[in-house]
């Protein structure tokens, strides 16, 4: 990238452009292209590939049109930020280090808060280290290798101990085990004392993640690193977004980061709509239209000679 200056600026004449403009319909397109994947595996080779055949400006207003539409209730992309959100090393595995640390600083330049996690993590700060957090697991006294071993079978009562392990690679192993239900992946992701990178392999994991109740659990747990309680955030309701921001028991930058999201959404609503009309229109009786969109007066006015006829 040759100019920051020049990147920002054209990265701003593509969203003022709108729903018609280019980075609008690329946005579209890319989309529908992620919801169409049925392998999750595949999405990295998508990304690649559309990365490809655009500049930087072009990738950073598609990525930026993405997280906002997503916001509003639009199901390809609603799904498309999700995918993006969860994926933290998708860019990293997909571009050159000059390329990333390039959208990077444009993304940072542009104020795009949502866009500029895609290519760097941040501060990674979990709360609670695997040597600061006591034995690996308490309720299962077993060396590590049969505890990854125990991970992959079937018996109910070790899941329920390898629950509460610590150990990075038991949980990767237990996630993909056929026996554990969703609310199993909420009680790791709520446990308290955790580690940062348990919780960064559920928040990664390609099918745990994608479920709600599990990014929640994840977002709400003092322990999750900020990089991914902050990407995480930017996939939950609102009513979520608020008990984050209220709850005491999650840390200040936390907090901030679920008001600054919540500040965001309420600017970007939409204006409620009665009956397919904006309610202001409604409520103002000058924008009432009759036929062929003549207001209500005007017609009024031209029929009011015809009634002093009559």
């Amino acid at each position: 990238m040759q100019n920051v200056e020049a990147v920002v600026e054209r990265l701003r004449q593509l969203l003022n452009e709108g729903d018609e403009g280019l980075a609008y319909h690329l946005a579209k397109n890319l989309a529908m292209r992620i919801r169409a994947i049925g392998d999750r595996s595949l999405l990295p080779e998508v990304i690649r590939t559309f990365t490809r055949t655009v500049d930087d400006a072009t990738l950073l207003a598609v990525l930026h049109v993405l997280t906002i539409k997503g916001r509003s209730g639009l199901a390809d992309f609603r799904h498309a930020a999700t995918e993006l959100a969860l994926n933290s090393k998708l860019f990293r595995e997909s571009l050159e280090y000059e390329r990333i640390e390039d959208l990077y600083t444009a993304a940072s330049a542009a104020h795009l808060r949502e866009v500029s996690p895609m290519f760097f993590h941040g501060r990674h700060d979990p709360r609670v280290t695997v040597e600061g957090s006591g034995p690996d697991n308490p309720y299962l006294e077993l060396p590590l290798g049969q505890r990854k071993s125990a991970a992959r079978h079937m018996d109910r009562d070790q899941l329920d101990r390898l629950m509460r392990d610590k150990n990075p690679t038991v949980i990767r192993i237990l996630l993909d085990n056929p026996r554990l239900v969703e609310r199993d992946v909420i009680t790791i992701a709520a446990l308290r004392p955790t580690t940062g990178q348990v919780l960064e392999v559920i928040a990664t994991h390609r099918k745990w993640a994608t479920r709600y109740s599990v990014r929640k659990a994840l977002a709400c747990n003092p322990a999750c690193p900020h990089p991914i309680a902050s990407r995480l955030m930017n996939t939950l309701r609102l009513q979520d977004l608020r008990f984050i921001a209220s709850t005491g028991v999650l840390e200040d930058h936390v907090r901030e980061e679920a008001r600054r999201l919540l500040r965001e959404r309420q600017i970007q609503r939409q204006k409620p709509i009665i009956r397919g009309k904006p309610a202001e229109e409604l409520r103002n009786p000058v924008a009432r239209t009759g036929p062929r969109g003549r207001p209500v007066e005007e017609l009024e006015a031209d029929l009011e000679p015809l009634r002093r006829k009559d």
